[in-house]
């Protein structure tokens, strides 16, 4: 037998093995929403990109980016979940292939990492009723691959198009809807990061 028929057979016989173990997770599909109508990445043919989850007065969010905007469902109530809130893009199109949201006392901040985009910030505190885009701006960068939001209520940008993409650190305490910039890191490019008390790691 050649060595092709012999590795055919070898993987023929893991199949059943691996259909099973794709069984056994024990999980079950409560929810699943697609648009049709939005298209693919030329990059990867990725429509979504991306979620993030937010709870506020007693509700559940869950928050998808995709290469037209940003999608916010409510799914309290997971079996009879819809999309209450629709947040176009800055950049929109087959040019999108990652967006980024962190929320902070019921403000969502939105970056997407390609084309002439912008920071947005979202009021989310009316949800599930309204959404009001508050701040769509290019003036503190164009692009961002990451955010990151810490206890102490600094917005961390990371891989943004300033110097070479370290971190770019915003204070909301100050003013969640104009943040002014508190310093940046700029010695090495960071894709993401996270903060605890003083410490960065990235």
């Amino acid at each position: 037998m050649n060595r092709l028929i012999k590795c055919l057979l070898f993987c023929l016989a893991l199949s059943p093995v691996t259909l099973l173990a794709q069984n056994s997770l024990n999980t079950s599909l409560l929810f699943h929403w697609q648009d049709t109508t939005l298209v693919g990445s030329t990059a990867y043919d990725n429509v979504y990109n991306e979620i993030w989850g937010v709870y506020q007065d007693g509700r559940e969010y869950a928050i998808i980016g995709s290469t037209d905007g940003t999608h916010i469902f409510d799914v309290s109530d997971v079996l009879n979940a819809q999309q209450v809130a629709y947040v176009p893009g800055a950049y929109q199109g087959t040019g999108v292939i990652h967006r980024d949201f962190h929320d902070y006392k019921g403000y969502l901040y939105i970056v997407c990492d390609e084309g002439p985009s912008t920071l947005q910030i979202v009021d989310i505190s009316t949800l599930p009723d309204s959404v009001s885009i508050v701040y769509d701006s290019d003036d503190l960068f164009t692009l961002a691959h990451n955010i990151f939001i810490d206890e102490n209520g600094v917005l961390y940008v990371f891989g943004a198009d300033y110097g070479i993409g370290g971190a770019l650190m915003y204070d909301l305490v100050a003013n969640p809807e104009n943040p002014p910039l508190l310093g940046v890191f700029n010695d090495y490019y960071l894709h993401d990061g996270m903060v605890r008390g003083d410490t960065l790691w990235g």
